[in-house]
């Protein structure tokens, strides 16, 4: 999603997109890593959101770039997001209230995060 979404919401702003590895702890630090190396406060940070175990490394991903003072998107990618939001408010909390944006590909999704207080905007999957 990102790789598509990212040019199109910014297109003045120079991409990194990470992280391609699959074994899990080098993903992790793969994308926090980038987050301390390439994070700039004029260019911000897209987080794809999934609701599974990718929710903690976007958790991780917007608390380094809540510290470091950056930017940051979300693109809601999990179907069980709205359970998220009910299981784990404080989280969600740390995750979303520190977005700038928050993306929906569905107005599932958007309602969802409506209800639970965040604002989000649709992006359908086609674009």
């Amino acid at each position: 999603m990102a790789e598509s979404l990212a040019p199109r919401l910014l297109p003045e702003v120079k991409l990194h997109l990470v992280s391609r590895r699959r074994n899990r702890l080098f993903r992790l630090a793969d994308m926090l890593y980038a987050v301390l190396r390439y994070g700039r406060q004029e260019q911000p940070v897209l987080i794809d959101v999934y609701s599974t175990l990718n929710f903690w490394y976007a958790v991780l991903s917007a608390a380094f770039c809540r510290i470091r003072g950056l930017r940051y998107f979300c693109v809601l990618r999990g179907g069980n997001l709205p359970r998220r939001l009910k299981q784990n408010p404080f989280l969600c909390q740390v995750l979303f209230g520190g977005a700038e944006k928050l993306i929906a590909p569905s107005r599932y999704l958007q309602v969802a995060f409506q209800e639970a207080g965040y604002d989000a905007v649709v992006i359908p999957n086609g674009i």
